[in-house]
């Protein structure tokens, strides 16, 4: 410490101490003396400093942001990109109904196919005829077997009650277009069966080439053999 320096910390010493003894209780010291002296000190500190020769140059650091941690760093994306959904909730049925709207034509689409209706279909057969006094009506599907065909005939008779006149190996069906067809433009369908399983697809041929284009698309009479 130079000759200066000492000097100034004497006269601030005896300034303090002067300014004690002036007060009527020399104990206490006022706010506005400690100020008065913090002043001075920090001003000779300062002086002191601007005297040293070289006076050590304190370390500076350049700021680098420091970075993320992974986790962090993916749970910051995470809640940033749900805060972005959240403010833009009306985008998503636009981009929906767009996205709807112009579809890539070169990818295959599922397209729900109607279901067909239930009960008969379009390729049914209704008959129509005469059984003695018993009126048939009834309607089958030509893409069945011939079996298929003769046990709807069977549930029809025994509906109407004329199950134990029916003798399958006795019965022949006359088959025309309408009741005003010839009789000579018939056609016989017998329900043996072995022969209504062999001879069922050429009767199916004669029923699609000479049946009526409405319904009811046949007429049918019974004919028994004598048993």
């Amino acid at each position: 410490m130079n000759a200066w320096n000492e000097k100034y910390l004497q006269v601030s010493l005896l300034w303090f101490a002067e300014s004690a003894r002036n007060k009527a209780d020399p104990s206490v010291v006022t706010k506005d003396d400690q100020e008065a002296y913090l002043r001075q000190a920090r001003f000779a500190q300062g002086f002191i400093r601007e005297e040293e020769p070289d006076p050590p140059m304190a370390r500076t650091y350049s700021y680098q942001q420091p970075h993320a941690l992974p986790k962090v760093q993916r749970a910051f994306d995470r809640t940033y990109a749900t805060r972005g959904t959240q403010r833009e909730p009306a985008a998503e049925p636009f981009a929906t109904a767009t996205q709807s709207k112009h579809m890539d034509h070169g990818q295959p689409t599922q397209t729900t196919s109607p279901l067909a209706p239930q009960g008969r279909s379009s390729g049914q057969i209704q008959v129509t005829g005469q059984w003695d006094k018993t009126p048939i009506k009834l309607s089958f599907d030509p893409d069945a077997s011939g079996e298929a065909f003769y046990q709807t005939f069977f549930q029809w008779a025994v509906k109407r009650k004329r199950g134990a006149d029916l003798d399958r190996e006795r019965t022949t069906l006359w088959l025309k277009a309408s009741k005003a067809t010839p009789d000579t433009q018939a056609y016989d369908l017998e329900l043996k069966e072995d022969e209504l399983e062999e001879l069922w697809n050429t009767a199916v041929e004669w029923i699609q080439e000479n049946k009526n284009t409405k319904a009811p698309h046949l007429y049918a009479t019974v004919e028994m053999e004598a048993g």
